[in-house]
């Protein structure tokens, strides 16, 4: 009995051995064609890494705001207030800061208002936007070069060579005589226009530019056309005409947030909407 199962146990080896050299005959050359393949495939991988890195630094290139460095990007943290101090130094609107960074604005006002983040790829993009020149935003947009905003002195000046009041700098650049007071306190800067139209009033000489902020006629006077009217005028005419600021608003054809704004010197009424209030005067 013990040499039946010495003879099995030796038979069971043999067949054992022997497909065993069978299935491992053609392995050799399966792992020499295997480490081809992989060397082959090593290969296609680094050309393609290399078109990709030729196209990626193309697109960065063709970039407005190309993303900055990861090393430089993953120590900034985004603020909302971040975002928005960087389009008031540049002057932008949301819409800008969208084309800049090619987002929809209303991404840009998600991010604003914190109801979402920029994902890295938008966040290294941000602080590029972050580190460029006036004159580089200006270039990415397409426009005009504006103006570095004039310092609190360089408004006090101008006012003083012009013989200008705040109110009458304010008519003249179109905006309120609270926002003057802000850029001479050096609380706000002016936007892009007010800018614009400070520089166009540095060219300007006295006799000018008093001319264009003549002085304006009482609220019950008639006679030669106005050039800016104050929170006080407005309310006077509304009260004369014997309107509230709604039927106000809808004779001129406008809000009645509109009128509200006007009344407290947040803004100031432009173009025909002075000739409109001046031609509710009784």
């Amino acid at each position: 009995m013990g040499k039946v199962e010495d003879a099995l146990r030796d038979l069971i080896r043999f067949h054992s051995r022997r497909a065993a050299a069978e299935a491992l005959r053609d392995l050799p050359a399966q792992l020499r064609r295997a480490r081809r393949d992989i060397r082959g495939l090593q290969r296609a991988i680094e050309g393609l890494s290399a078109q990709v890195g030729t196209l990626l630094e193309t697109k960065r290139q063709e970039m407005a705001v190309p993303p900055a460095p990861h090393e430089e990007a993953t120590k900034v943290r985004f603020s909302k207030r971040a975002l928005r101090s960087i389009r008031k130094r540049f002057a932008l609107t949301q819409q800008e800061v969208a084309r800049l960074l090619e987002v929809s604005p209303v991404t840009i006002t998600a991010w604003e208002t914190a109801r979402s983040r920029p994902r890295n790829a938008n966040l290294a993009r941000i602080v590029t936007l972050r580190g460029m020149s006036q004159a580089q935003v200006d270039g990415a947009l397409g426009r005009e070069q504006v103006r570095r905003a004039p310092k609190p002195d360089q408004l006090k000046k101008l006012r003083k060579r012009l013989s200008l009041t705040q109110a009458d700098l304010a008519a003249l650049v179109g905006v309120s005589t609270a926002a003057v007071t802000s850029w001479e306190t050096g609380k706000t800067t002016p936007a892009r226009k007010a800018r614009e139209a400070i520089a166009e009033l540095r060219r300007t000489r006295r006799g000018p530019a008093d001319r264009r902020a003549a002085q304006r006629p009482g609220p019950g006077a008639t006679g030669q056309r106005t050039t800016r009217l104050t929170p006080s005028d407005i309310r006077a005419i509304r009260k004369q005409a014997g309107l509230s600021q709604k039927e106000m608003a809808d004779r001129l054809g406008v809000s009645p947030n509109a009128v509200s704004n006007w009344e407290t010197g947040r803004s100031v009424p432009r173009g025909s909407n002075v000739q409109k209030v001046m031609g509710l005067r009784k």
